[in-house]
């Protein structure tokens, strides 16, 4: 003779219960990276967030003027004459635009420091 349990299956409301907290965690996260997406770019434009491009903190190349070196980067990524230290694509395109310039064999670390300062580690070919 089998046996038949007389509560219902409780495991459909758990899952449903964990379904729904998982939702609403993702949800409160996904809020959260929205306003603070929407509060960089408010602050973007602001003039003490903005760096002049040659102002970047990288060693130059032997035998190369500096102010030469940082124009052909420059020109290599495209950048305009002033960087926006709070764009987050910003590491990733200098890194880009240094690792183009012939004279440069690696591109290490990039700092990006508020409210505006750049540093570039850099290795020269030979």
């Amino acid at each position: 003779m089998v046996k038949h349990d007389a509560r219902p299956r409780s495991w459909p409301r758990h899952v449903v219960r964990v379904l729904l907290g998982i939702t609403v965690a993702s949800l409160a996260v996904a809020g959260v990276m929205a306003v603070g997406n929407a509060a960089r770019q408010s602050l973007g434009p602001e003039d003490r967030y903005l760096l002049s491009f040659f102002e970047i903190a990288c060693p130059k190349p032997p035998e190369q003027d500096p102010l030469e070196f940082m124009g052909e980067v420059q020109y290599f990524g495209q950048f305009s004459d002033k960087l926006n230290v709070l764009d987050p694509t910003l590491p990733d395109r200098l890194r880009t635009a240094f690792s183009r310039h012939p004279r440069v064999e690696k591109v290490g670390k990039i700092t990006i420091l508020a409210p505006r300062r750049i540093i570039v580690e850099l290795t020269f070919t030979g």
